[in-house]
């Protein structure tokens, strides 16, 4: 039932492009950073390596209940106040990491900064609503550019600031940066949206999705993509940093190359997503992946081919999320896109809390070798999933499904 309507003019393909990497840019350098900072941090903060890791654990599970509530509250009241209380977090969770006093104060500041993971499912689930479903793939794609961006500038430059000014200073300028986001999007971001009452028992949202077999497949697959792809991106400066001699600052290049491949790997999946190929491209990527990842950790290869590996990674572990989240877009259809949209974050949220956990243990019990191993056992986990169960023929019968409820 319709209950109120606003207007505003309809956007453009390339104004929801370019809004959508500036989010992203934020998000993903709020991510990212903790890598390279960790080491600094854990010192900071009198704490080990493997404890400090788990500052991502915190963001994680901020960032899944969030998302979660998120995906019905915009089908309800729209995107835009959503994506910015999205910004909000991420200012108020960058300046608290700037004063943090302490452990705990770090990973309360952390919680609230995972507040931003509201912005990856509503953002999508925006571009769902203006574009064409042929343009899906390719608008999530190059939403995903935004990562590349982060890894390659945004995360190089605070590396080299923490490096030269402390890690805190990082921070100030991510929650500048993030501050200045939330004002953008309160000006620019359209206002049109057709009101629905809102329920509080969430499950009336996501029963309809989760009862779809292929639902539930495409998410497990998803965590344990994720799980593998955070293992690498919390350990490997650290890596560098202790097992390769490397300083704070000298990660800065490693962390840029990830970045090239994150680009590689978000434009190539959007590509692939709006193709009938996109079920096989899945578990490709991460049985290639999951190797790529132990080799890095595992063995201690030349500095220039372990660099090289590591743009390399995410190149073949992270196409599986934008394909991913074209699919949702597909089987939510209009009436549960922004609810579908909340899905993706509980299993990349998943895979954000195991990884840094997994990979923590793995450390501390076998050392950076033990962390390649999890990454590979972790990819090929969801590689025989993905191999078994995921078929484009699914994906058709769960939209239609889905678009068929209350006929």
């Amino acid at each position: 039932m319709k209950t109120g309507t606003t207007t505003s003019p309809v956007p453009g393909f390339a104004f929801l492009v370019g809004t959508a990497m500036v989010g992203v840019v934020v998000v993903q350098m709020l991510v990212m950073m903790m890598g390279p900072l960790l080491v600094d941090m854990a010192d900071d903060l009198g704490v080990g390596v493997p404890v400090a890791g788990q500052l991502a654990a915190a963001t994680a599970v901020t960032w899944m209940v969030a998302a979660v509530v998120a995906g019905p509250l915009s089908d309800s009241y729209g995107r835009r106040p959503l994506l910015l209380i999205s910004m909000g977090g991420a200012a108020v969770g960058a300046f608290g990491m700037a004063v943090a006093w302490d452990f705990p104060s770090a990973l309360a500041f952390r919680a609230i900064t995972g507040l931003v993971g509201i912005f990856p499912g509503t953002y999508s689930a925006l571009l769902g609503d203006y574009t064409r479903p042929n343009q899906r793939g390719k608008a999530i794609g190059l939403m995903g550019v935004g990562v590349g961006i982060a890894g390659i500038i945004g995360v190089p430059l605070v590396t080299l600031l923490s490096d030269y000014q402390g890690w805190r200073w990082a921070f100030v300028v991510t929650g500048g940066l993030a501050s200045l986001t939330w004002l953008y999007f309160l000006w620019f971001l359209p206002r049109a949206h057709e009101r629905r009452p809102f329920n509080l028992n969430l499950l009336t949202y996501y029963r309809p999705l989760f009862r779809l077999a292929i639902v539930r497949d495409i998410t497990l697959v998803a965590a344990f993509q994720r799980s593998a792809h955070t293992v690498f991106m919390t350990y490997y400066a650290a890596y560098l940093i202790v097992e390769r001699g490397f300083t704070t600052a000298e990660t800065a290049l490693p962390i840029a190359m990830v970045g090239i491949g994150l680009t590689v790997s978000t434009l190539g999946g959007g590509s692939i997503a709006d193709t009938r190929f996109r079920m096989l491209a899945i578990p490709l990527s991460l049985v290639v992946g999951g190797i790529l990842g132990a080799v890095i950790f595992a063995i201690k290869l030349h500095a220039a081919a372990t660099l090289t590996l590591g743009t390399i990674f995410p190149a073949f572990m992270f196409p599986t999320f934008p394909i991913m989240v074209a699919v949702f877009l597909t089987i939510g259809g209009s009436r549960l896109r922004g609810t579908a949209m909340g899905i993706p974050p509980i299993s990349a949220q998943t895979g954000a809390i195991l990884g840094p956990a997994i990979g923590g243990l793995a450390l501390a019990f076998g050392g950076f070798g033990a962390v390649g191993i999890s990454c590979l056992a972790l990819a090929g986990l969801g590689m025989a999933v993905a191999a078994l169960r995921l078929r484009e023929r699914r994906i058709g019968l769960a939209a239609e499904t889905i678009a068929n409820l209350g006929d």
